[in-house]
């Protein structure tokens, strides 16, 4: 898209302003719609820049789209809005049907959202809506304005009416509409126009004859200006009205000279030109006096954008002149888009390039733009939207013609959720593929799309048997090819993910990285550090994570604005390590606006999984059971929709656990049975070390809710050893936390110790909190038992804080960054403390708390057990050391707990 789309058309003459106009566009401004419809030349563009310019002069926001035919189809419309409103687009979704239209939708209500944020008033203009105009973006403009905040005003210019309820909006005074009639010059402002230049008679009789339309009075100013005089007038009155323009219009280039008027035929195939763009279509070296001459046509021809000296013409004009141009021949018209389409391959625009071969009636040569260009290495340097952009100018037939854009299209697909027609597209090149060079780059982007396939969209674990022929490929091509070399190490970072090998995923992520920073792919870039985030995460490296999360998220917002589904991507690793470290809200606030875009966008399950999980999580600490039960639902659905058997797997093994925690044994029971949610029964094709982890969890939550704990034991200290082997510390977390608890279940009490002291030594320096404050009031049980037989004083200060604030998230007493208390003490323990402190005696203690002595006494006891002293003085060395004895203002006792459910990686 050019900067034209988004930019207020600049005049070169003194236009008079249309008072009449704006005082009835004025009056309006507080409806929903304002609707500017009229012909060709009634000044719709020239009254909304007017109005703009006011508006913004004023303190009201503005953002200008000006529309065109590629923006028919409701998605690329709903994505030119996005552009213009700098938001994030739909990220080159090539769904169709009911999908599509549901990308689009989401859209739009993320670009409300963001705009209803911002507050202030605000008016988004839609001019020249009738080349995007079809029954697609007509409902997309109805669902944008039925769901625009109270501050976002829509303002729309056509010379057709939108099929939209205009009634309804009239019967809530929520239309203005500017119709032809309103929009037809007074009689003071033709006189304005003129400025004398007519008698009083010639000029009422020219009013009327030409009823008002603007732009004949422009043209006829501009004729009559040059000595046409009364003649002009009378010659005028004789013409019929449909006549008028062209007459006008004919008469004004009549008067330029020949190589003039090849320029302005010649550019009417651009919306917008330069001299060098001018030259280049007309075959003529020298057009500078040409170039001259278009001054004296005004507004006909204006700047489009300065200080690069890009002109346009007036729609009317740009419409006489094609009629013109068709007369010449269609090869003619051929010949010049085909010119046009060199000129802006030269200058590095490929996307006009290619619109204006297909203009040219040449999709074959379009075709092979794209395919020199790189196909699957334009999403990867410029983004996905770009890459779909430029297919959807191509017929199907064509780019099944095409090995490299088949490739290119079934990654498309696939990223888009299509798996399986992304599967067909692959597989029906795939024998041409095989046939090529082993160094030709259309087999090297062959393998890597039907290796993405394999093991990231279709989640086959079965492509993990793959890695040897990977590296070995891996190692054959040259260090020097960045493209493939970036490629191919990004799939052996998610093979290696997949099998468990962390450290050789991470080697291979940042290998990747580093080629993609070579050959200047900040797409690349960005999806090697999601994928390092995740590898860290599973690493039980929590504050890496964020960091280079943090970082994937600051350069997609510079590089790629625009891309809805790559900013959802980062947004759901950000929301899991946020959740993490108890930032609720937040990591909710990312989620609700992330979910409802990648689920019609990007295709990853892995993205999902980590989505839905922590989404249910947070619904479950919120509202409860049939809250979480809700999301789990969604990622059923999605998973059925997308043909992801692992995220209704996963959705059904965390239906289980959450019937589990809710003390519903047998409903639990049955529900995995019937699911396979321990996989007992059999294992299908996606399963891998992350899946067997959820599965040996839940099992062992229900054997512990069950009083078989010690049934699970070995299953569990398998796993753990396995963890600890490959550096899965996120799952020796999780699974020594269960151990912990099962231990717990059957009274042993130094096992329960050991293994939450593995999972503390993980958890405390990466503040992993809510994996812990997850499993509820068991997880506090055994922490003040932990508390209790090792003393505070024999645990390090950052463990007694990181199990403090453990202990106060389970008491649902508030997330991170609120007031923190010590619930490692009860509130009456920290009072006695304070006392002693103080170095008060028993009897002034009991004496202040209106207790007994003998109660004092007892919380003494209690209190020395927990520091693991057996003094009054050590007491309070401990406590202070340990911050025990901060101020705690609203501090309450309470036996109701929050409910909690465990996240997993």
């Amino acid at each position: 898209m050019t900067d034209g789309k988004f930019s207020v058309p600049e005049f070169g003459i003194d236009l008079i302003d249309r008072l009449a106009s704006l005082g009835q566009l004025e009056a309006g401004l507080r409806a929903a719609l304002v609707l500017i419809h009229g012909p060709a030349g009634y000044g719709k563009t020239t009254l909304l820049a007017q109005a703009q310019r006011r508006l913004e002069s004023r303190g009201v926001e503005t953002i200008w789209l000006s529309l065109d035919e590629d923006d028919a189809v409701a998605e690329r419309f709903v994505d030119s809005v996005a552009a213009a409103a700098g938001a994030p687009s739909r990220g080159g979704d090539v769904a169709s049907g009911g999908a599509a239209d549901a990308a689009a939708r989401a859209l739009i209500l993320s670009i409300l959202s963001r705009l209803g944020d911002r507050r202030r008033p605000l008016t988004i203009i839609l001019d020249d809506y009738h080349r995007a105009q079809s029954s697609a973006t007509d409902k997309m403009l109805a669902f944008l304005i039925d769901r625009a905040p109270a501050n976002v005003q829509i303002a729309v210019a056509s010379r057709t009416v939108p099929a939209i309820s205009l009634a309804t909006l009239k019967s809530r005074g929520q239309l203005c509409e500017i119709n032809a009639s309103a929009l037809s010059f007074s009689m003071a402002e033709t006189r304005a126009l003129f400025a004398n230049r007519l008698p009083e008679a010639d000029l009422e009789a020219l009013h009327q004859r030409l009823q008002g339309w603007p732009v004949a009075l422009q043209l006829a100013r501009l004729w009559l200006g040059e000595g046409s005089g009364e003649d002009g007038v009378d010659a005028l009155l004789d013409l019929s009205r449909d006549d008028i323009a062209n007459y006008l219009t004919t008469q004004v280039l009549a008067g330029l000279s020949p190589q003039a008027q090849q320029l302005l035929t010649a550019t009417a195939i651009v919306e917008e030109f330069n001299a060098d763009l001018a030259r280049a279509l007309c075959d003529a070296p020298d057009i500078a006096a040409a170039f001259d001459e278009l001054a004296s046509l005004g507004g006909l021809v204006q700047p489009a954008r300065r200080p690069e000296r890009w002109y346009r013409c007036h729609q009317l004009l740009r419409d006489f002149l094609a009629d013109r141009l068709a007369l010449s021949g269609e090869e003619n018209g051929r010949a010049l888009h085909r010119r046009a389409a060199d000129w802006f391959h030269g200058a590095g625009d490929l996307m006009s390039a290619v619109r204006h071969l297909t203009r040219a009636q040449d999709a074959d040569g379009a075709a092979r733009r794209i395919e020199a260009a790189g196909a699957v290495r334009i999403g990867l340097i410029s983004g996905l939207s770009t890459l779909a952009r430029l297919m959807d100018m191509l017929p199907l037939e064509t780019i099944y013609r095409f090995p490299r854009l088949q490739v290119a299209r079934a990654w498309m697909l696939a990223k888009a959720g299509a798996l399986s027609e992304g599967r067909a597209c692959y597989e029906s090149v795939r024998p041409v593929v095989e046939d090529l060079a082993e160094n030709d780059p259309i087999r090297h982007e062959g393998l890597f799309v039907d290796m993405m396939l394999s093991a990231v969209y279709e989640d086959d674990a079965r492509a993990l048997s793959s890695i040897d022929e990977i590296e070995r490929l891996a190692r054959k091509v040259s260090q020097v090819d960045h493209w493939f070399q970036g490629w191919i190490n990004n799939l052996l970072a998610i093979i290696h993910t997949r099998s468990g090998a962390l450290a050789n995923a991470r080697e291979a992520a940042l290998t990747a990285l580093s080629h993609y920073r070579t050959a200047g792919s900040s797409y690349g870039q960005i999806f090697m550090r999601l994928h390092l985030a995740i590898i860290a995460m599973l690493s039980g490296r929590l504050v890496d994570a964020a960091d280079v999360a943090e970082k994937a998220s600051q350069i997609a917002a510079a590089e790629f604005p625009a891309d809805l589904a790559l900013g959802g991507l980062i947004a759901v690793v950000r929301a899991q390590i946020l959740y993490e470290q108890n930032q609720v809200s937040q990591a909710q606030a990312l989620l609700d606006q992330a979910l409802p875009n990648i689920q019609h966008a990007e295709g990853w399950v892995e993205i999902y999984v980590r989505g839905f999980q922590t989404r249910a999580a947070i619904a479950y600490l919120q509202n409860g059971l049939d809250a979480a039960l809700s999301y789990l639902e969604a990622a059923r659905a999605t998973g059925a929709a997308r043909h992801l058997p692992r995220l209704i797997w996963f959705a059904n093994c965390r239906k289980t656990e959450l019937l589990t925690m809710e003390g519903m044994a047998s409903e639990a029971a049955a529900y995995a049975a019937a699911s396979n949610a321990f996989l007992d029964r059999d294992i299908p094709a996606f399963i891998s070390w992350r899946e067997r982890k959820r599965a040996i969890i839940a099992k062992a939550r229900l054997a512990i809710l069950q009083g078989r704990a010690a049934g699970v034991c070995s299953a569990l200290r398998r796993f753990r050893i396995e963890s600890e082997r490959y550096g899965r510390d996120r799952a020796l977390m999780e699974i020594s936390l269960m151990e912990a608890l099962a231990a717990q279940s059957v009274n042993e009490r130094d096992e329960a110790i050991a293994a939450l002291k593995r999972a503390l030594a993980i958890a405390v320096p990466e503040n992993f909190l809510r994996t812990l404050a997850d499993e509820g009031e068991a997880m506090a049980r055994l922490l003040r038992a932990t508390i209790r037989h090792i003393g505070v004083a024999n645990m390090p200060t950052a463990t007694v804080t990181f199990i403090a604030e453990v202990l106060t998230a389970i008491t649902g007493r508030g997330e991170t960054g609120e007031e923190e208390t010590a619930d490692i003490l009860s509130l009456r323990e920290i009072e006695v403390l304070r006392h002693l402190a103080l170095g008060h005696a028993n009897k002034v203690i009991a004496r202040a708390l209106d207790l007994t002595e003998a109660t004092v006494k007892f919380h003494l006891g209690n209190i020395y057990k927990k520091l693991g002293v057996s003094s009054r003085v050590l007491a309070v060395a401990v406590a202070r050391e340990k911050q025990l004895l901060a101020p705690a203002a609203a501090r309450e006792e309470t036996s109701e707990e929050t409910p909690s459910v465990a996240v997993g990686g």
